[in-house]
């Protein structure tokens, strides 16, 4: 990504540059100075967390969000009824962050996601788009919303988009844009999200799923429990059948039509600090269950993925139909 996304990646941390330190970055020694700016505000977030001095060369210090999925290793059986976790958002020990580990944690949601793309799109990369004539497709990462539309990166380039209609587009989101050139700006015909396929069959398993997230991070179905992080997708499985269920605890609350955005985008943005995080769904769930404080418990659905908006307290009961 390129020097403008990390500036940017700064600001949107609230870490304001001097005119000084803006120039800089135009420096050879800027990846160093962006080092320490990073290391400097982690370790204030921390001190403001603890109330505590951070010493140098101890790495005494909470966990802190980095990327994506990790393996969980957690099972609970019973005669009839078995609950594993798929996968987490991952909590990475690591202390000193390097402008490196910002540019790789992008790099990886962008590749990612773009092969979410793949068989749907012929693609172009930024930097050949110059001198294009015919209708062109690009995939790339919003880097910054403009009063005319975004500013959208790949790894060879970024280009300037000209549309109006970009509520539904955030910074961070990768999406393929197709359109025409013209001007040095693309002017698009369409704008895809990687978004889920129609599955030709879902699966709902007849249970019960509670949870209280005010008191513990405990999900129990039919009586067996799981312990979960903040974004899990788990399967339950029972007579021969399989359902995935992907939950989502936020602090905010969040209407139906935010999580089916969150479905479209294939990404649930986790940020927790100086670090982003992301948690990208790859695999498709069944359920899809987010539970913020005060939340009214309310369904929907989208191409066939039950959506559950819960509170923190929740009992919840799926049906056969739920699919």
């Amino acid at each position: 990504m390129s020097d403008n996304y990390i500036i940017k990646f700064f600001l949107d941390n609230n870490i304001l540059l001097t005119p000084k330190e803006f120039k800089g970055l135009n420096t050879e020694n800027y990846k160093k100075f962006l080092d320490s700016k990073l290391e400097s505000s982690l370790e204030d977030e921390r001190q403001r967390e603890t109330g505590t001095e951070i010493k140098k060369g101890k790495n005494t210090q909470r966990p802190v969000s980095f990327n994506n999925h990790i393996k969980l290793r957690h099972k609970t059986e019973s005669n009839n009824l078995e609950i594993s976790i798929l996968s987490g958002l991952k909590k990475n020990e690591k202390r000193k962050i390097k402008s490196t580990d910002i540019v790789s944690l992008y790099s990886e949601k962008y590749n990612i996601i773009r092969e979410m793309f793949s068989g749907r799109l012929s693609p172009l990369s930024i930097n050949k788009l110059e001198n294009s004539k015919e209708r062109i497709s690009i995939i790339g990462i919003v880097s910054q919303k403009t009063e005319n539309g975004f500013t959208i990166e790949d790894e060879t380039g970024s280009a300037n988009v000209i549309y109006s209609n970009n509520g539904n587009i955030e910074n961070d989101d990768v999406i393929a844009v197709t359109g025409y050139m013209k001007s040095n700006s693309i002017f698009p015909e369409d704008i895809i999200f990687p978004d889920i396929p129609l599955k030709n069959k879902h699966e709902s398993i007849e249970s019960r799923i509670s949870f209280d997230f005010s008191s513990s991070d405990i999900v129990e179905i039919e009586g067996k429990e799981a312990k979960i992080v903040s974004v899990s997708l788990f399967s339950v499985e029972k007579n021969d059948k399989e359902m995935k269920v992907l939950l989502f605890r936020k602090s905010e609350k969040l209407d139906a039509e935010e999580a089916i955005q969150l479905l479209r985008k294939r990404c649930i943005n986790c940020s927790d600090g100086v670090l982003p995080s992301f948690f990208i769904i790859k695999e498709i769930p069944d359920i899809f269950i987010i539970s913020s404080p005060g939340n009214k418990k309310t369904k929907t659905n989208y191409k066939g993925v039950t959506i559950i908006l819960a509170d923190q307290k929740e009992n919840i009961e799926i049906k056969e139909t739920d699919s």
